[in-house]
């Protein structure tokens, strides 16, 4: 059975003693100091070469972040800075602050209030872990040459390059495509696959949040160790997807999500359309193995994957939601009183699909492949034990 635990993911404004706010530059949302040099020594190992320059990534894969190695020395020191953009939904301001890292074989680790450590991948990747008084974020960070990280409208990658999906679904009798990031073991396969959706956006209120393409890093980590392909499809609106996000709107779109079940659950039911286009798409590839597949999701998306289990017992091996915490703001005064729900499937318990607190009994989770970890998404930390 599993076991899931969970409480918000908030990286707080830890940067330590030697902080500075002095912007000088901004990459979207992401300062960094004018004064940065990136420099690396004549004697400097091959290892210790790669390490040097500037890497971008996201905590989270919402917390947009740039590292840059500035200088290392002889004795495996290194000057880097250390720089995060805003994200009013994990509580952050965005800043940068220069630290003395070390470097140990292919790992970079800077070490104060909270511990960051980078490591090196075949790929030219850095795999990154965060951990502060019990939280825990991860990263992938990409390398980026600094003359073109400071470039007028530069775009970046902040997440793993995304695709799209050719899908059934039109809007306006146009085609709709939805974006979706693949994680999957390296070679050909075919893989089992987990689909992986995303929640809502808070209130509803910020449309800026609608067009961040959102993963879990965790998830993915975990997962493709043990071999499976997992995918964070990006519903209609979000992210880079086609199509208007529209799940359970009230009337007037600038007051957010509607309290109304009239308006709440037929939004449910054009999530769970895009969902199961997106799975229909997936299925068709040829690195995916035939068979039952996982399902799961954070918060509303949690949701989502339980209500599409038991719609679709023959496509769903097992599913996995993990929410907010049970103290969440509720929008709705009578949300406690009057949660509705609607059924959704045979195997499936009865699902809220409100702005509110969601209750949702969990079904069974796939016992295999057997994996005991810790993961964190960017606005929760679960600790689960599968197997």
């Amino acid at each position: 059975m599993s076991r899931i635990g969970i409480c918000c993911f908030i990286v707080v404004a830890l940067m330590g003693s030697a902080s500075t706010f002095a912007a000088d530059m901004l990459v979207d949302d992401v300062p960094i100091p004018a004064d940065v040099q990136v420099s690396i020594p004549r004697n400097a190992s091959e290892t210790l070469s790669r390490f040097s320059g500037a890497w971008v990534g996201s905590w989270g894969g919402q917390l947009h972040h740039i590292l840059i190695v500035e200088n290392i020395t002889a004795n495996d020191k290194a000057r880097v800075v250390y720089a995060v953009g805003d994200n009013a939904a994990v509580g952050v301001k965005s800043q940068w602050h220069r630290y003395e890292a070390t470097v140990s074989g292919d790992t970079l680790t800077i070490a104060g209030t909270f511990d960051a450590t980078y490591t090196l991948t075949p790929s030219d990747s850095l795999k990154a872990t965060y951990r502060r008084s019990g939280i825990v974020a991860q990263a992938t960070l990409s390398k980026i040459a600094f003359a073109e990280l400071t470039l007028p409208k530069v775009t970046i990658a902040w997440t793993t390059p995304s695709e799209f999906l050719d899908t059934t679904l039109q809007e306006d009798g146009k085609p709709i495509r939805l974006e979706v990031v693949i994680e999957k073991p390296s070679g050909k396969g075919p893989f089992p696959l987990l689909v992986f959706n995303h929640g809502s956006t808070g209130r509803g209120t910020e449309p800026r949040l609608f067009t961040e393409t959102r993963v879990s890093p965790e998830i993915a980590d975990l997962f493709v160790k043990k071999g499976w392909m997992v995918a964070f499809p990006q519903r209609r609106g979000r992210g880079r997807s086609d199509g208007l996000y529209d799940e359970g709107f009230a009337p007037d779109r600038a007051q957010g999500y509607s309290c109304d079940p009239g308006r709440s659950l037929p939004g449910a039911d054009r999530a769970l359309d895009d969902i199961k286009a997106a799975i229909a798409a997936l299925r068709r590839r040829p690195d995916v193995a035939a068979g039952p597949i996982l399902v799961g999701g954070a918060s509303r998306g949690g949701v989502l994957a339980i209500a599409y289990a038991g719609m679709h017992p023959e496509q769903v091996v097992g599913a996995k939601g993990a929410g907010p915490p049970a103290k969440s703001t509720a929008r709705c005064s009578n949300a406690e009183e009057n949660l509705p729900v609607r059924p959704y499937g045979s195997t499936a318990s009865r699902t809220a699909f409100t702005r509110s607190n969601i209750a949702v009994r969990i079904s069974t989770f796939l016992k295999k492949p057997a994996a005991t970890a810790s993961f964190s998404n960017s606005q929760c930390r679960t600790e689960a034990a599968i197997g």
